[in-house]
């Protein structure tokens, strides 16, 4: 067996090495990740090509479950696509305004 001044540290240096790219990737992570937040809350919806028609659809179900049907929209009892976001987007409309909503939707995608 050789000893640890016979390998030469190389096994020292190369936890070293792994430990400081493994810093260096979440600090990159944890840049991206609070620019992308602060871009997010700075404007008051997301800006995404298809979010503000989804936000619209999840108002629309918030109003059907509050009772307060909008004449010309009707609700399917199928799926359709992104259903999913319309009836999380409607229920969290209960809870919170339609721009919060919409962030926090982002958010947890």
């Amino acid at each position: 067996m050789r000893t640890r001044a016979e390998k030469g540290d190389s096994s020292l240096d190369m936890s070293l090495t792994t430990c400081m790219t493994r810093l260096g990737k979440l600090y990159l992570y944890g840049i991206f990740a609070s620019y992308a937040l602060v871009i997010l809350l700075v404007h008051h919806a997301p800006l995404l090509q298809d979010y503000p028609d989804w936000v619209y659809q999840g108002v629309l179900f918030q109003h059907t479950l509050a009772g307060h049907t909008d004449p010309g929209y009707v609700l399917h009892h199928y799926p359709v696509p992104n259903s999913l976001t319309t009836v999380m987007l409607g229920l969290l409309n209960l809870l919170f305004g339609w721009q919060l909503t919409a962030k926090i939707w982002i958010i947890i995608l």
